[in-house]
């Protein structure tokens, strides 16, 4: 894609033109923690979910999730925090299937940082965990084919001179769209 980008208002939006775009193959990149854009990522999955024909490849780092509880003394523990620190968050709607085995055959995500003990138990995610340094992540990211970056972006500054600036961590981003050139095939964001 080249020229201006596009500005869209609505996820759902979003993922049908990137589905309709790359004929439903999404190999998408998602930044470290915080930076993702959850809404855009939950549009992409629920129409993978509904069509096995739409086939989403997702690599990342560091899914965050609220922290759950097994006993009542860790509910009574986690349960203010949880209202304190992730009141009104979106959480990414593949980390509950993965989680459980049970991510549609037509999705597969791949996480190079894990959150400790959190996937223990979740065989899919030990398999499609790659161990890579985070100075290597944008090669790693370049290598998977990615067709798609999804990530956070808030416009700041007066109205006429609004400049987009990235949440979180966009090295990696930043590395993988410079050496978009340098890939073997051709890449769109």
């Amino acid at each position: 894609m080249s020229g201006a980008p596009h500005i869209h208002d609505s996820a759902e939006r979003l993922a049908d033109r990137i589905i309709e775009t790359l004929d439903g193959r999404i190999v998408l990149a998602l930044p470290l923690g915080l930076g993702k854009a959850v809404r855009v990522a939950n549009a992409l999955y629920a129409r993978a979910e509904a069509d096995r024909a739409i086939s989403l490849d997702i690599f990342t780092a560091l899914t965050l999730e609220p922290p759950g509880w097994s006993s009542d003394l860790e509910r009574r523990f986690v349960e203010p925090l949880n209202r304190r620190l992730y009141a009104g968050y979106t959480g990414l709607a593949y980390a509950g299937p993965r989680r459980a085995d049970r991510l549609p055959d037509n999705v597969r995500v791949s996480e190079f940082f894990l959150l400790a003990g959190r996937l223990l138990g979740a065989r899919e995610a030990q398999q499609d965990y790659v161990s890579a340094n985070y100075t290597h992540a944008a090669r790693y990211v370049l290598a998977r084919g990615i067709n798609v970056i999804a990530q956070l972006v808030a416009r700041r500054g007066a109205a006429r001179a609004r400049r987009p600036a990235t949440a979180c961590r966009a090295t990696p981003t930043s590395r993988s769209t410079s050496c978009r050139r340098c890939a073997p095939a051709p890449r769109r964001f």
